[in-house]
């Protein structure tokens, strides 16, 4: 079952572009990305690898040439090490100030930084046979910061993004890296 939905969300991911359009001058977009979630900190020292999915709405007013606000809605899910039944997921949703940088010449990638503090839920599962049970969940403000770029790819608006998370947590801190690829329409 999780593995169905997996490759439903891939394919999902892989065939937004038919449908996406490649216009940076509409003031509102929306988008999507995917990709890894490095767990770092305490996190890290119990948690594998996992993946990230976000969803994204930008608004960039036409008063300002390089700035820019984008809102997430973001899901990270990790399993620990040593234990296939157990995973832990943090569900979030931040508000960004995205910079991009000029250009003097106009070229297929645009850098840019990004900020932004929101609110997350992490909860942790087991899964028992074809049953899974909540372990606990908590709800606590975070911020993130990160870089990435913007370019054209087959026509497609896209960026390649990293994110550093930090949620203030009392007790062991949730820390994690995104790296995602994601796609503007």
């Amino acid at each position: 079952m999780k593995r169905s939905l997996r490759v439903i969300g891939l394919a999902a991911l892989v065939a937004l572009p038919a449908m996406a359009s490649a216009q940076e001058s509409r003031p509102v977009s929306f988008g999507v990305s995917g990709g890894l979630s490095l767990p770092v900190g305490d996190l890290g020292d119990g948690a594998d690898a996992g993946y990230n999915i976000t969803g994204h709405i930008g608004y960039k007013p036409a008063s300002f040439t390089n700035l820019s606000f984008r809102g997430d809605v973001s899901f990270d899910r990790w399993g620990l090490k040593n234990n296939d039944d157990v995973s832990f997921r943090s569900l979030g949703v931040t508000a960004n100030a995205i910079y991009a940088f000029p250009q003097t010449t106009p070229g297929v990638i645009r850098p840019y930084v990004l900020g932004g503090v929101g609110m997350y839920n992490s909860k942790s599962t087991i899964d028992v046979g074809n049953n899974s049970a909540d372990v606990g969940s908590d709800t606590n403000v975070g911020v993130q910061a990160g870089a990435g770029i913007n370019f054209q790819l087959s026509g497609f608006a896209t960026f390649l993004e990293a994110k550093f998370v930090n949620v203030f947590t009392e007790g062991n801190s949730l820390t994690f890296i995104p790296i995602t690829f994601g796609i503007k329409f």
